[in-house]
């Protein structure tokens, strides 16, 4: 995944929040933790809340989330 190229149609998520923007759940809780990366500075966890949202924290801070919620065919 090329994460240096051009962004189109983004829009601005909230990282800072403590709670998803989708759907409210608090960032410290996770619903579904998918995996866990120790690193120099923690340990990385990637996790879906109920509403599908992605997202990557440390600690108790929001390192990048997704911008759209999983949708149900």
């Amino acid at each position: 995944m090329d994460l240096t190229g051009p962004v189109r149609h983004a829009r601005r998520v909230d990282a800072t929040s403590p709670t998803c923007p989708g759907c409210g759940w608090p960032v410290t809780e996770p619903y579904q933790v998918l995996s866990r990366h120790s690193t120099s500075e923690g340990v990385l966890v990637w996790s879906r809340c109920p509403c599908g949202r992605l997202q990557a924290h440390r600690a108790d801070a929001v390192v990048v989330r997704s911008n759209g919620c999983r949708r149900a065919p």
